[in-house]
């Protein structure tokens, strides 16, 4: 089967929607499909193992790493819309595979008349707001809602990261499939210095961008004046405060090691529709992973609270090493043996399958 995926965002960068794309993309190549990758023009290498690469136009001035607005944003959405009209041509694939809630409506401008699977990583109703200038973020919601539904209108089926994206499909009446995100094992390894960067305290440690819709700023907050010490990987330049030790990098590797030296992890974000990416890396780590009520997933090692108990769950869980030890071997246990991306491919598979004349044999 021939797969083009089509992604709105730089590349390569080190977040979460990039991470599962590539996920996505090499777990079917090493199955055998001819599949093609289209990203934004901002960005340069990022090539996959056994997949192909095309870029839509770069633009001056164009070039971001980061999620959420920027600028160039719509320039980057029509000349995505462009190349996909001509790879579909000239390709012919299968089954175009749409991320985020541009890439629909890409394709959508597209008018290839191809299958689409939308691949929803957040809800714009939800997450909106928070890219907006903070006296124009009541407006995110309703346009964040009419987003949404044109990405629903513009697609033919959903591959439902999460639980709660499947219902997300089901309520617009598209067939679905729950697939979500995997690891590769093989990724999960620490480098031998790692221990020397990071040993010799009981990190609790977050990895990711700094976007408001993260919610990092309650969680160095809560940890303000905690024995608890915080530790960022980020690729953001957002300042932080003083008692939070940062390490700027978009090396995955950099977060790996980090975690690897972990006691526990945080995800403060107060909702989420998609899947955090990151979660697996942490849980296939053994890194117990504290989550808010509103946005926790139901995985071993992920331990919810409210935001009000954050600290105090953080603190309880430090002061318990055996807790911390018999929720990281549930975690490792769970995610290695059952979200790997072979795993997450052959879904992909029955999906594509559903929605092809061809049913996902050609």
């Amino acid at each position: 089967m021939r797969v083009l995926f089509v992604g709105p965002f730089p590349w390569p960068s080190h977040q979460g929607s990039q991470a599962y794309l590539a996920g996505q993309a090499t777990a079917l190549a090493r199955r055998g499909h001819d599949v093609h990758v289209l990203v934004y023009g901002a960005g340069a290498g990022g090539e996959l193992p056994g997949v192909t690469l095309h870029r839509a136009r770069r633009f001056p001035g164009g070039d971001f790493a980061g999620g959420g607005l920027h600028p160039s944003r719509p320039l980057h959405d029509l000349a995505l819309a462009r190349a996909t009209r001509r790879l579909a041509r000239r390709l012919r694939p299968d089954v175009i595979h749409a991320h985020n809630v541009e890439g629909p409506l890409a394709v959508w401008l597209a008018r290839t008349g191809l299958p689409v699977v939308y691949d929803l990583h957040t809800r714009m109703a939800e997450e909106l707001g928070d890219h907006l200038p903070p006296r124009l973020a009541w407006l995110g919601p309703p346009l964040g809602a009419v987003v949404d539904r044109l990405a629903m209108r513009a697609s033919s089926a959903g591959c439902a990261i999460s639980a709660r994206a499947e219902r997300a499909f089901r309520d617009a009446g598209l067939p679905v499939e729950l697939v979500g995100p995997g690891v590769d094992p093989a990724d999960l390894v620490a480098r031998p210095d790692a221990a020397e960067r990071f040993g010799g305290a009981p990190w609790v440690v977050y990895t990711g961008n700094l976007d408001r819709y993260q919610n990092v700023d309650a969680l160095v907050e809560a940890l303000r004046g905690s024995p608890a010490r915080l530790l960022v990987v980020t690729g953001s330049d957002a300042p932080l405060p003083d008692h939070v030790t940062v390490v700027r990098s978009t090396d995955f590797r950099e977060a790996i090691d980090a975690l690897s030296c972990a006691a526990l992890a945080v995800i403060p974000r107060e909702a989420c529709t998609g899947f955090p990416i990151k979660l697996l890396n942490q849980l296939g780590m053994g890194v117990p992973t504290v989550m808010l009520q509103s946005a926790a997933v139901d995985l071993p090692g992920v331990v919810a609270t409210a935001p009000a108990a954050l600290r105090a769950t953080i603190e309880a869980l430090l002061a318990d090493p055996a807790r911390r030890e018999a929720l990281g071997r549930a975690a490792r246990d769970a995610v290695r043996a059952d979200w790997t991306w072979d795993a997450r491919a052959a879904r992909l598979e029955r999906l594509y399958a559903r929605i092809t004349p061809t049913g996902g044999t050609a």
